[in-house]
């Protein structure tokens, strides 16, 4: 792909009237050159989520994408942990953070055919190494099931039909291979990124073994009117204590705070929000 081709298909590609009228005509891919020696590769058919913005707002979308998300884990990992993506869209936070800290390992989880190939170019091209993209999408069983679409958002296909938004619901769907986290034999875990659009549980559920063997921390995007009721489910499930927090406030959060911060965040127009779960020593 030449710099000339490349830069036409990132002005088409910031272009949401011309995604809408012409989504199917669109190239499977552009990237943005974020580094002299670093190229992010991303989806040209997103109109609303992490690939949109890094086509439109390029190397700073890069560092300024969910900065407050990627601060909060900041405090968290260390160079040489291993990181778990789950549901890693082109793999934005993985490729973020393994910028900043070489020897990460990371792990990322994405089913859906188009990132996945995003993911997998950027690291073939920038011969990235101890990052491995999984091609499936983690849930309470293994097997295959249907991959429902978001012809709007592509941060927001989903495991659950009625969890893809109404404005990009058509009912399209894509295969998937299925496997649990626990099927995985994982020497350690640090920390995991975990976005499902709605399927946090059947994930949890998958994962339990692994959550009780490495208690890594996780940041969860959860639904504000769930978000105690999730906690509860994440504690009796794993039978660990966790301390939350959220970028949208600081300190400490309490079983008050969660059910407060559902007002706020509906007065925000905020329906999801990314939890951190550090267990509780």
């Amino acid at each position: 792909m030449s710099d000339i081709s490349n830069e036409i298909k990132l002005f088409i590609s910031s272009k949401r009237w011309m995604k809408k009228y012409f989504r199917a005509l669109m190239p499977e891919m552009a990237y943005v050159q974020v580094e002299s020696d670093f190229k992010m590769f991303l989806s040209m058919v997103d109109v609303s989520g992490p690939s949109f913005d890094l086509s439109y707002d390029k190397t700073k979308a890069f560092y300024q994408y969910e900065k407050t998300d990627k601060d909060l884990i900041e405090k968290h990992i260390a160079d040489g942990d291993v990181f778990l993506d789950v549901g890693a869209n082109i793999g934005h936070f993985s490729f973020y953070f393994k910028k900043k800290y070489p020897n990460l390992k990371c792990h990322l989880f994405e089913p859906i055919p188009w990132l996945g190939d995003c993911i997998q170019t950027t690291i073939e091209k920038n011969k990235i190494t101890d990052v491995e993209h999984h091609k499936v999408a983690l849930s309470d069983h293994s097997g295959d099931d249907e991959f429902f679409i978001d012809t709007f958002n592509d941060g927001g296909h989903s495991l659950l039909k009625d969890k893809v938004s109404k404005r990009g619901s058509t009912g399209k769907s894509v295969k998937v291979k299925l496997k649990t986290l626990d099927s995985y034999n994982f020497e350690k875990v640090d920390f995991m990124k975990v976005d499902v659009q709605g399927a946090e549980k059947l994930f949890i559920q998958g994962a339990k073994q692994t959550i009780q063997k490495f208690r890594p921390k996780m940041l969860i995007e959860v639904s504000s009117k769930e978000s105690l009721s999730f906690l509860k489910f994440l504690e009796k499930e794993t039978g660990i204590s966790y301390e939350v927090f959220s970028s949208e406030k600081e300190g400490l959060l309490t079983e008050n705070d969660l059910s407060s911060l559902v007002d706020i965040f509906s007065g925000k127009g905020i329906e999801d929000c990314n939890y951190l779960y550090v267990p509780k020593c």
